[in-house]
């Protein structure tokens, strides 16, 4: 029942619901959100009970920072990395006037990055349409711009990665890209003389749709199942992540 001050302040109680106020309902639900968004993100080699051991009374500064902000520096080496040789290359080879004629391609990246953080496609799969469908860019130059796009902004990720100790498995890892790189040799010097840029723009836009897709579809489960590890691995498995790999090498021409 409302007390009688919350009465006259016009302000109603949190209501009860199987024991639970609206406000502790809230909170389990907003819980449960965030355990979704960060689901199968374990800490490779580290329990529950121990990341909630507290510091050492005679822990380092060092140890001290590494533990209570390492989210933070994860973030902070990366950054300063990109923004140095950003920064030197810009100041030597006098980038700044482009901005007056290219201001497109940084606004496009800005828009690039959000995706990229929010889903696992990379900011050249933004780069790439407005490339070639609005600033009517020829689909090779494109595609270099955002193959190294992605290489920088993935490589910055893969650190974090490592360095945050986020379980990944390394066999899924390994045997993509043992397919990937014939396969991408492949797409490049083979494959891509064989379709005109229409067709190219055509391809992109039907496999980046599938992807996407294929994506929201996976996301709106939102008690699916997920796995650490990659569960009984053996020869068969190892043959489907080379050919996946394979194949998505071939598809980035």
């Amino acid at each position: 029942m409302p007390n009688q001050k919350q009465m006259e302040n016009g302000l109603s109680p949190p209501l009860i619901e199987n024991g639970y106020c609206n406000n502790s309902l809230e909170k389990i639900q907003k819980q449960k959100e965030r355990e979704h968004r960060v689901n199968g993100q374990k800490l490779h080699g580290i329990s529950e009970e121990e990341k909630q051991i507290p510091l050492p009374s005679n822990a380092t500064f060092e140890q001290k920072m590494l533990i209570k902000y390492k989210n933070f520096i994860a973030l902070l080496i990366p950054f300063s990395v990109a923004q140095f040789i950003w920064w030197s290359s810009a100041i030597k080879y006098n980038f700044f006037p482009l901005y007056s004629t290219h201001w497109q391609m940084p606004l496009t990246m800005v828009v690039g990055s959000i995706i990229a953080g929010m889903t696992s496609e990379g900011g050249g799969a933004v780069a790439f349409p407005v490339m070639i469908f609005i600033l009517h860019t020829k689909p090779h130059t494109a595609r270099d711009f955002s193959i190294m796009i992605q290489a920088i902004g993935m490589t910055m990720a893969f650190f974090v990665i490592i360095f945050m100790r986020i379980q990944i498995e390394w066999r899924a890892i390994i045997f993509g890209t043992i397919g990937a790189i014939p396969g991408a040799l492949i797409g490049f010097t083979l494959i891509e003389p064989l379709f005109n840029p229409q067709t190219e723009k055509m391809l992109f836009v039907s496999i980046w749709s599938s992807f996407s897709i294929s994506l929201w579809i996976l996301n709106c489960e939102k008690k699916r199942k997920t796995f650490n590890i990659i569960e009984n691995f053996c020869f068969w498995k190892c043959i489907i992540l080379i050919l996946t790999g394979f194949i998505g090498g071939i598809l980035n021409f």
